[in-house]
């Protein structure tokens, strides 16, 4: 049987300083069968130049701005592979990744690959750490994801994932607008309502934090709590139009009801006065009941809660961003 071809796409907006090592990364996979697409989102750096030098070995896309999803849209369209790969520009693929997804991926029920990346700094030096920390899930998560809600399940970041190609086409292209940030995200809430989901416990790839990612924060702060909220509603409206496409039942109502840290954002909203109406106190501790999904286990959760709940104002808040970062 002849090997799946792999598309890497490298995703790339005024990464100049770190996009030669991305595309190194992904020129170095010891798996034969790749092709290393490119686009550059409309960089005002020298990214492009950086790009000339790759000319012989990489299918460059050179775009106007448009964000993270516009930029998977037009990869995608100019892909072949079989299985599909967005590696950001900052980040570095390992050098089995592509041979480890096509692998898994033979199955043809396996809509998307995944694994924990190695964190590293701006300068490229291993901080010895793994994101997530929490093992990932895998297999048949339709069930999991439809009861409990888009973020059921622990997902890696951007770098780490592979699709399926057949999964793609249903979901590709994405609204570019909408999702000028969060692709990936678009991406992994979807694909247990396509397919199974595989998972390898070994990185594979690093994700560089440098100070200026889109979504990691060495310390949470009330704005990050209001963009989850957000985000939380925005995939929940996506997963349930979706699965109403297929004909599944869904009851995207429940789902924050069974999601703790969804309700002690709502709370703390509500209590530094970003939101009208807090959520009872019997909804937040429901919801450390009901989910299952969280590492914080619920005999030292559900003291932690009824202990916020208890707080007044500026305490509460407090104590509610170091049990999310936690959490």
């Amino acid at each position: 049987m002849a090997e799946p071809l792999v598309s890497i796409i490298v995703n790339n907006c005024n990464y100049g300083r770190y996009l030669a090592e991305a595309i190194d990364s992904a020129l170095a996979q010891d798996y034969a069968n790749v092709e290393v697409i490119v686009v550059d989102d409309g960089s005002a750096d020298h990214s492009r130049a950086v790009l000339a030098g790759y000319a012989d070995r990489v299918r460059p896309i050179l775009k106007d701005n448009g964000g993270q999803g516009s930029a998977f849209n037009a990869g995608f369209a100019a892909a072949h592979g079989a299985v599909v790969n967005f590696l950001d520009a900052d980040d570095h693929l390992a050098p089995d990744a592509a041979r480890r997804a096509a692998a898994a991926m033979t199955d043809r029920r396996v809509a998307h690959w995944l694994a924990p990346l190695a964190l590293i700094d701006a300068e490229g030096q291993a901080l010895g750490r793994v994101f997530p920390a929490v093992p990932l899930a895998d297999g048949d998560l339709r069930h999991r994801l439809l009861t409990f809600g888009p973020w059921a399940y622990p997902s890696t970041p951007n770098t780490g994932n592979f699709w399926a190609r057949w999964y793609l086409e249903q979901v590709l292209p994405m609204p570019g607008e909408r999702y000028r940030l969060g692709g990936d995200e678009y991406l992994a809430a979807l694909s247990p309502l396509y397919g199974q989901v595989a998972s390898n416990p070994l990185p594979g790839g690093d994700y560089r934090v440098h100070g200026a990612n889109a979504y990691w924060r060495p310390r949470l702060h009330l704005e990050d709590v209001a963009d989850d909220a957000f985000y939380f509603q925005r995939i929940s409206n996506l997963v349930s139009e979706h699965a109403a496409r297929l004909g599944l039942a869904v009851a995207p109502d429940t789902w924050p009801r069974r999601d703790w840290r969804q309700q002690v954002r709502l709370l703390l909203l509500a209590r530094s006065g970003r939101r009208p109406q807090s959520p009872r106190p019997a909804e937040v501790l429901e919801a450390a009941l009901t989910d299952q999904t969280r590492p914080l286990k619920k005999a030292v959760l559900l003291p932690l809660l009824a202990a916020l709940l208890a707080l007044p104002r500026r305490p509460a808040v407090a104590m509610g961003l170091k049990l999310l970062d936690r959490g």
